[in-house]
């Protein structure tokens, strides 16, 4: 059980209505909120701030599917974010990062990623997500197949948030939307390749 309530969004009034609005509208093409945005809705003003970030890295940041999946599935996996994980390895399929990929990504084992590039950003991801800072041989690697401030900006952006969503998530012990897509960690099932 979630360690925060899931609030009514209709009982907020003022700048926190208009939050709660905004989070509502946000989540109107589904039946319901997910728990994670819920859970944020005890301070509607801080998630909107997060849903900002959240909507900026999907929508106008400068990554490539791909890549931004590999970043955040090295968060994830480090910070054992079961709710997260299972939501973004299908993404990750989808992207075109491989099973056996995903697969070394959960077990920690990013110096194994085939690709040279993907693997500098997991390295990077890792090294920042685990140490709070990267080494310079760590960025230089991921400067090497990223020479664009803005690339090398949003893939730095993107493991800090997904930093904060998993420890967020985790530290408030937030429920799968449906268990019955928990996906446990390592390589995912064949039958959810694309």
């Amino acid at each position: 059980m979630a360690r925060l309530s899931y609030p009514d969004l209709e009982s907020f009034t003022g700048d926190a209505r208009v939050a709660a609005d905004k989070l509502r509208q946000r989540f109107a093409s589904q039946k319901r909120i997910p728990n994670i945005y819920a859970v944020m809705a005890n301070c509607p003003e801080g998630a909107q701030k997060v849903s900002d970030i959240a909507v900026y890295l999907r929508g106008s940041g400068n990554l490539e599917p791909i890549v931004w999946e590999t970043a955040i599935l090295a968060v994830l996996a480090f910070t054992k974010c079961q709710y997260e994980w299972s939501a973004h390895v299908r993404t990750a399929l989808r992207s075109g990062l491989d099973a056996d990929t995903i697969g070394l990504l959960a077990e920690g084992r990013v110096e194994a990623v085939a690709d040279e590039r993907l693997r500098a950003v997991a390295c990077y991801a890792l090294e920042l997500a685990r140490d709070a800072t990267a080494s310079d041989a760590a960025f230089e690697a991921l400067r090497r197949h990223f020479d664009d401030p803005r690339t090398l900006f949003d893939i730095t952006l993107t493991v800090a948030f997904y930093s904060l969503i998993a420890r967020m998530t985790n530290g408030l012990a937030i429920e799968m939307d449906d268990p019955r897509t928990a996906l446990p960690f390592g390589r995912p099932p064949d039958e959810l390749s694309c």
